[in-house]
């Protein structure tokens, strides 16, 4: 019995599998991994290729993350999920977990969530925890399934029955809504029917009834839909209004919209017959296409796999020098985005960004301008950065963020990862951990 160590995309990058193999190719896959470790990715290859030749699922599944990394060879999605494919129809857990993953980001192959769920399927049957904690999101916002909350708590408490922590969280935090329901069902008093409003305000049904091209106003936003609802009561508001739901850091976040107008020009002149107070919290111009675009994200984040992770940290010897240089670049980001300094922003972040919600890459800078230049003013603090040095080159910080504007304020634990480019750090991915 040998233990054969493997690398992984979208999950925990290095698994320890037991099995029974020959003393030759056990030490020669070992050689392989020791390699790889070295950054000898061209050796590493050699040692695994013959190997996946010869049918070895780990070896197949190896290669496929030095594919999708570009380690000693160019970077192909496609030759990534070829070898994925051949691992995972060999029963290969985190192989079936990461041809998921590829179906559900259309790396490699077309985007089709169905078969995503097929594979990861096959991972959960095989005990993977993050295939089981994935599964619980899709049947949590119905996506690619029917929406089942009793389905998404079975998926979850698999998950976290294997000690995963997200799985965990998520768990405690729906018991104890349901708890809370429970309770205000017994102890609230009998309530009489509200009075109608006599604004009407449409859903997402409504704006997905538009014209994708023409335009609207959005001028208000909420953490909550009773906001809204006040909002537009507290304005005494008319006309065409609709509420549509997104997700903004992780958390939920309400948009209102008002108007259906032809083009840019048309919605631009109509902000001016918008209340005064209306006007000066600085209300967007929107293509309907654009804000329905946001009402998709909450399926979206749900469903979206961790950003590849890479080996074991590297040696803590050149960890100080590298804290000290990725503190600065937080710091930088930080006060670019809490000046609305939205160029310095944008520069932070790498040519290959990979932005979430499978935005591309112009849609996203030009969510994030508007944004930025919307809030009267922001507010973003770093506090208890954890920096990370990783095999493969790239720096992982995990901090908490707090966030503050004028009609939001949240906090969440986020990571960044950063790749050296021409001699500067530059972000690759960013994600909202809790």
């Amino acid at each position: 019995m040998r233990n054969r160590r493997i690398l992984s995309n979208s999950c925990l990058l290095l698994f320890l599998i037991f099995g029974v193999i020959t003393t030759a190719w056990a030490e020669t896959f070992d050689d392989g991994v020791v390699a790889y470790r070295n950054g000898n990715y061209m050796r590493a290859l050699k040692i695994w290729t013959p190997l996946a030749e010869a049918g070895d699922a780990a070896a197949h599944f190896n290669i496929g993350i030095m594919f999708a990394a570009g380690q000693g060879v160019e970077p192909d999605q496609r030759r990534a999920v070829d070898h994925y494919r051949k691992a995972a129809e060999k029963g290969y857990p985190p192989a079936q977990f990461n041809l998921g993953a590829a179906y559900v980001d259309g790396k490699g192959v077309k985007a089709d969530i169905a078969k995503a769920i097929e594979w990861w399927q096959k991972a959960a049957a095989n005990d993977l925890d993050r295939a089981q904690y994935n599964l619980g999101t899709l049947y949590y916002f119905g996506r690619g399934v029917p929406k089942d909350l009793t389905k998404a708590e079975d998926w979850f408490e698999k998950a976290a029955v294997q000690g995963n922590q997200e799985a965990e969280r998520v768990l405690a935090a729906l018991r104890a809504q349901r708890q809370e329901a429970a309770t205000a069902k017994v102890t609230a008093e009998p309530e009489m029917p509200a009075p109608q409003s006599k604004t009407a305000v449409h859903n997402a049904e409504w704006l997905r009834a538009r014209e994708p091209q023409h335009f609207t106003i959005q001028i208000f936003g909420h953490k909550n839909a009773a906001g809204i609802a006040k909002f537009v009561e507290t304005h005494e508001l008319s006309g065409d209004l609709a509420q549509f739901e997104t997700r903004r850091d992780g958390n939920p976040w309400f948009g209102l919209v008002q108007g259906t107008y032809p083009d840019k020009q048309a919605a631009r002149a109509a902000i001016g017959n918008l209340p005064a107070r209306i006007r000066a919290s600085g209300p967007l111009v929107r293509s309907f296409a654009d804000v329905l675009g946001d009402t998709t994200s909450v399926a979206a984040d749900a469903a979206t796999v961790a950003p590849a992770a890479s080996p074991d940290p590297v040696d803590s010897g050149v960890q100080d020098a590298v804290s000290t240089e990725i503190l600065a670049v937080l710091t930088a980001w930080s006060q670019a985005w809490s000046s609305k300094s939205v160029d310095a922003y944008l520069r932070m972040y790498a040519t290959d960004f990979i932005p979430s919600r499978g935005l591309k890459r112009p849609a996203w800078e030009q969510q994030r301008r508007q944004r930025l230049t919307a809030a009267r003013y922001i507010k973003v603090a770093v506090s208890d950065p954890v920096i990370r040095p990783l095999a493969d080159g790239t720096v992982r910080a995990t901090f908490q963020q707090a966030y503050e504007s004028d009609n939001y304020r949240d906090s969440v634990q986020k990571a960044l990862t950063f790749k050296r480019v021409d001699g500067a750090w530059q972000i690759t991915r960013e994600r909202v951990l809790r």
